[in-house]
């Protein structure tokens, strides 16, 4: 994408996030995606062949001699789907956790009411993050709904 920049032209790649579970905990990770694997989507106005000679393209979709057009619309409803960080929101994808590993959090509801504690492991498949809490002198895994926690700032 650089090298096709280099020469000019605006590119656009569309990405998501993918929501992966890991491991025998069910540890969630989330990975990067790109929505078209191997292509890309590049504005060219007048002389295109330099693209196919490009570092990193392997060929242009072409109908007949020339590429093949996009309808201008395509590309900014994808961009309007695009959450705050650039990745577009896939229909019933679930969202990022809401807090990191060491993060300081509130028990905001359930037996653990008004508790405090740290974020030690992120969500599992059923929405629950590990957070250590100091019960009875000491540090103590236990899991929480994501739901009901808040920062502890």
């Amino acid at each position: 994408m650089d090298n096709i920049r280099r020469q000019g032209c605006e590119c656009y790649i569309p990405k998501y996030r993918e929501r992966v579970v890991v491991g025998r905990n069910q540890r969630i990770e989330w990975r990067i995606r790109s929505l078209f694997p191997g292509y890309i989507f590049v504005q060219i106005d007048g002389v295109w062949r330099w693209l196919t000679g490009t570092y990193g393209v392997s060929g242009v979709i072409q109908i007949g001699e020339r590429p093949a057009p996009l309808p201008a619309r395509v590309v900014p409803a994808l961009k309007g789907r695009e959450d705050p960080d650039g990745y577009i929101i896939l229909p019933g994808t679930a969202q990022l956790p809401r807090f990191s590993k060491g993060a300081r959090v509130r028990v905001k509801e359930g037996p653990f009411q008004g508790y405090l504690g740290s974020i030690h492991q992120g969500s599992t498949v059923h929405e629950r993050v590990a957070v250590l809490l100091d019960l009875l002198g000491r540090r103590v895994p236990v899991l929480i709904g994501e739901e009901s926690l808040e920062n502890a700032a």
